[in-house]
């Protein structure tokens, strides 16, 4: 009855260490499973990548917009005030259109 048991018990271990030795060293599963990973960390890089990209051309434009200089500074605050002006122009430029338009209709 015992060498029974024991052959039993034989039995079940050397089929549970079959089953779990196939299951570490497969192919299949083994791909399977580092392939997961590698598109996770292939995904994980093309991220980081895309936000390092995203962050040098935020601080690019930053950095743009600051002056590196005193006579920067003044040029680029004429550069506005001819900005402002130009607009203010182009207005009067258009009311006087208007008028005229409006002045030609009315004679005719």
């Amino acid at each position: 009855m015992e060498v029974r048991l024991l052959h039993d018990f034989i039995q079940n271990l050397v089929h549970e260490l079959t089953v779990a030795l196939r299951a570490v060293l497969s192919v299949g599963n083994r791909e399977k499973y580092y392939g997961k990973w590698d598109q996770f960390t292939k995904r994980s890089e093309e991220e980081l990548l895309e936000e390092e990209e995203e962050a040098k051309r935020i601080e690019k434009e930053r950095l743009a917009k600051i002056p590196d200089s005193e006579a920067d500074k003044r040029d680029r605050e004429k550069r506005e005030a001819l900005k402002e002006a130009k607009k203010q122009w182009d207005n009067v430029s258009k009311d006087n259109t208007n008028a005229k338009h409006s002045l030609f209709c009315a004679l005719y």
